[in-house]
């Protein structure tokens, strides 16, 4: 069967938005011009999201095109309405959210079967241990909330991981991850050539960017619109890692202009997380490309010593800057707090080794904000300066020895993947070069939570689950245009 006969059309789908479209014209007239009068930013998304709405009504590959949306717009958090709870605590609705839920509906249309993989099953028990978790929680309403945001995570991962990868799409994933590293880069560089926030905070940029301090110098630390420095740099490392298979295949002036901003805007965010975790997941994609024999050695290594010498050229323009990231006063105080974070971790942990303090719950005592107040009460015997930055000790902290055991054992699964995934030539060359960019990618952020709270970062982990998914889907077409169940071809 052709790819394209395979892949129909959600006529139903297509006829309610339509019907929803024109029925909410007036709707969100009113709402563009009364509740949202006073914000531009508002009016301007809101009628954006109307018009891709009805562009999207006109597209025949709804599946494919919104799992593609969904990755485009995991850079922003654009929320559509908000519900308070208990405080600090709301439910946001995100404009991501409206994409999960027309691509569950065009999946049902379709019916398309929805296989749970291993690390599905994990990831649902995961779930469940939070569900138990959140019942003792020092802040119900805020691990409700978390428990919400896992099971989305849940229904993106189990819907890429049931995705059909064809060269087609797989060449627009690219691209479209290649879009977003350049819009980012572009962000980013407009605030460090601004000197702070750009007044785009609809889109998720942090109101308050991180300066680096210097000795007679004072260097932003660029954010993109994803929430934080350390966050910004976790973001585009996984998106490079992600390219990086596609960049040794084969020369693309637009793929390595990508390739370079984003390498550019991680050196801008100024973030010893970001460069390891980047560093480590580009080694294991020459370790998985080379293994499974994708790109000659000789290819690997001529590009490795290239962009060697490329990125020491560039980097000695801002050595002043990285230097500083591990000498000064500042760098080091940061790493001897971290120390100290992870001994208090141990403490906390000691005394809520079971159920923890509650899911989501340690994102209170963030230095950013000022939330302690709200659990002070139930956590009487827990001080903690700022979120600790390890995402484990914090899966630890929150949902108690189980949870994090079996987190690890995600972890595990996923980089057990790196030695055992087996790829030959029964598939396109592209879409194993995706499932290499897709599983190595997941471990740049598995690396990149070690050294900060990012563990809880929408923009991070929406990414991180559905490219993973799409690495591990158990569909892919053959060379002759055939579906190939994966579970069979590796059986």
């Amino acid at each position: 069967m052709n790819p394209r006969e395979s892949l129909t059309d959600a006529p139903i789908t297509t006829f309610v938005i339509f019907i929803l479209v024109t029925a909410a014209i007036p709707f969100a007239l009113y709402v563009l011009f009364t509740v949202w009068a006073e914000s531009i930013e508002r009016q301007i998304i809101g009628a954006i999201a109307v018009l891709v709405l009805v562009v999207f009504g006109t597209v025949r590959k709804k599946y494919e095109t919104l799992l593609l949306a969904l990755m485009l717009f995991s850079q922003f958090s654009v929320s559509l309405h908000s519900f308070n709870l208990v405080q600090p605590t709301k439910i946001q609705i995100f404009f991501s959210d409206i994409i999960i839920f027309l691509t569950i509906i065009v999946a049902l249309e379709r019916r398309q079967k929805l296989h749970i993989d291993t690390i599905g099953w994990l990831f649902l028990l995961l779930i469940g241990w939070y569900g138990v978790t959140t019942c003792f929680s020092s802040h119900f309403h805020q691990s409700l909330v978390f428990l919400l945001t896992q099971m989305k995570y849940f229904l993106v991962y189990t819907l890429a991981v049931n995705t059909s990868l064809s060269e087609q799409f797989t060449r627009r994933t690219i691209y479209v991850g290649v879009c977003v590293i350049l819009m980012q880069g572009i962000i980013a560089t407009a605030q460090l050539m601004h000197g702070g926030w750009l007044g785009i905070g609809i889109l998720g940029e942090p109101s308050v960017l991180t300066p680096n301090v210097i000795v007679g110098d004072v260097t932003l630390r660029v954010a993109g619109t994803i929430s934080g420095a350390n966050g910004f740099a976790g973001y585009i490392s996984l998106l490079l890692v992600f390219i990086f298979p596609f960049i040794l295949n084969r020369r693309n002036m637009f793929l390595d202009l990508g390739f370079t901003i984003g390498i550019v805007s991680i050196v801008m965010a100024l973030s010893r997380a970001g460069w390891l975790s980047f560093v480590i997941g580009t080694i294991c994609v020459i370790y998985m490309i080379l293994r499974a024999r994708l790109v000659k050695f000789l290819r690997v290594m001529i590009f490795c010593l290239v962009g060697f010498f490329i990125i020491v050229v560039g980097l000695s323009l801002y050595s002043n800057k990285i230097i500083s990231r591990f000498t000064e006063p500042q760098a080091i105080s940061a790493v001897t707090d971290r120390i100290n974070q992870y001994s208090q971790s141990l403490e906390i942990i000691k005394r809520y080794k079971i159920t923890g303090i509650g899911p989501g719950v340690t994102e209170f005592y963030g230095a950013w904000n000022d939330n302690i107040k709200y659990v002070q009460k139930a956590l009487p015997d827990i001080y903690m300066w700022n979120q600790v930055h390890n995402g484990y000790l914090q899966i630890c902290i929150e949902s108690g020895i189980p949870g994090l055991i079996i987190f690890l054992v995600i972890a595990g699964v996923i980089f057990g993947a790196l030695f055992t995934t087996k790829i030959d030539g029964s598939e396109p060359k592209l879409v194993s070069l995706l499932r290499v960019g897709g599983l190595c990618s997941a471990i740049t952020v598995l690396v990149h939570i070690s050294f900060g709270p990012e563990i809880n970062n929408q923009h991070i982990l929406l990414l991180f689950w559905l490219l993973l998914g799409l690495s591990r889907s158990f569909i892919h077409y053959n060379q002759q245009g055939r579906i190939i169940s994966i579970e069979k071809h590796r059986g």
